[in-house]
């Protein structure tokens, strides 16, 4: 089982993907309408060539570094994550929601506009508060978290709530 920290808020536009989508729908969720559904098989430098071409302000000679990222990230969600592991949602450093993946990989056609791309997960715990702060923050808007001291305070989140 591993675990998974989500970005909860896109930048461009500005969206929160956690409070539209993620809760309401009981998912994971990641954007990049444009590209259409994420086959199983791509690598990161396809993806990172579909986020080229879909979004040209991220072409940038800049913004290669970003467009690596955020195509590994996708790959990740695609791939990676999977039934049974943890997921983690912040914004910044700071904890909003705690769940646990439920599914495969989905494409919603229907929601294309916000974050079609999605895999069923269940909330266990919502922080209002945001008091709860990661000591380690990640790069994308997926990756797994492998900081021992976070990890052990996730898992005893867990319990916590779980039982």
């Amino acid at each position: 089982m591993r675990v998974w920290r989500v970005t909860a808020v896109y930048r461009a536009p500005y969206r929160n993907v956690w409070r539209d989508v993620m809760h309401p729908y009981s998912c994971l969720a990641a954007g990049y309408a444009r590209l259409g559904p994420l086959r199983a098989e791509e690598s990161t430098d396809a993806i990172a060539d579909r986020i080229r071409n879909a979004y040209p302000q991220m072409a940038a000679p800049g913004n290669l570094a970003n467009v690596k990222r955020e195509a590994r990230s996708l790959v990740l969600f695609r791939r990676e994550v999977q039934p049974g592991d943890l997921a983690v949602v912040t914004h910044g450093p700071n904890v909003w929601g705690l769940g646990r993946v439920l599914g495969q990989y989905e494409y919603h056609q229907e929601d294309s506009d916000v974050a079609p791309n999605r895999r069923p997960a269940t909330w266990v715990a919502k922080f209002r508060d945001r008091t709860w702060v990661l000591s380690k923050g990640g790069l994308g808007f997926v990756n797994e978290i492998t900081d021992q001291d976070d990890l052990a305070t996730i898992r005893k989140r867990f319990e916590e709530v779980e039982g």
